[in-house]
């Protein structure tokens, strides 16, 4: 029978001995670390890649340019939900970590915040939702969360023009109000800034704060994965263990 995320987390703890709480009475960081897992899994995101980033051993991919603003939003969680600071994560090539990236600074994000101290600060309400998802009729509930991952924009459907131009208002009214009511945004994608306003014909460059070949305004920052590697096809990221086989 399959874990709950209860006894998988707290039960399995070490330090705490399955409790929850320490000998001094402080609540363990296991706890913390079970809150934040509720959350995502609640809003969408995968067990299996939360489980993967919240490895000891998890790196960032390799980080062609904004990596500063990457280490700002992992440095300065509080600054960043409360001001709305959103990143754009891009890569040319496929498999190159950006997806997994989102979830890192998610979990970070929210360990942080599930702290008792922390706890009143944030709604704690987060989603992830392909851009494939957010064209489905009467699904707009990810526009008010106070964390979004937007994956893989640009890539709703490379051949049918007229879906993603019916994506523009629904996406331009997502970001409009996220920016209104600064909530972060996390998107990921295999377009650079100066690719995805040709794809939306402009129509998002405002919203995005694109600016030529780059972005970069009030809110939005661009981080560019690189790395010569598809690290969809290392060992660790892989089911298959044949080492296990009988």
């Amino acid at each position: 029978m399959e874990k709950t995320l209860k006894s998988k987390i707290v039960g399995s703890c070490c330090e705490c001995g399955g409790t929850g709480y320490l000998d001094t009475h402080e609540l363990c960081s296991c706890v913390i670390t079970l809150r934040a897992y509720n959350r995502m899994v609640h809003g969408g995101f995968q067990e299996r890649i939360i489980d993967f980033v919240n490895k000891v051993n998890y790196e960032v991919p390799e980080i062609d340019s904004g990596k500063e603003f990457l280490d700002f939003f992992v440095k300065n969680q509080l600054v960043c939900l409360n001001k709305g600071l959103s990143l754009y994560i891009y890569s040319k090539d496929k498999g190159r970590g950006k997806t997994t990236l989102s979830y890192y600074l998610v979990f970070k994000l929210l360990l942080e915040f599930m702290k008792t101290e922390n706890y009143h600060s944030v709604e704690s309400v987060c989603s992830f939702r392909h851009i494939q998802d957010c064209l489905r009729k009467n699904e707009d509930s990810f526009m008010y969360s106070t964390v979004l991952v937007l994956d893989d924009l640009g890539n709703e459907d490379r051949s049918a023009t007229w879906i993603r131009e019916a994506a523009i208002p629904k996406l331009q009214r997502m970001l409009h109000y996220r920016r209104d009511k600064r909530l972060v945004t996390l998107i990921t994608s295999n377009y650079p800034p100066s690719k995805i306003s040709g794809l939306y014909g402009g129509e998002l460059d405002s919203l995005l704060e694109i600016m030529g070949s780059d972005l970069g305004g009030e809110l939005f920052r661009a981080v560019e994965v690189g790395g010569g590697e598809d690290l969809r096809m290392l060992p660790e990221n892989t089911e298959w263990n044949l080492e296990a086989a009988d």
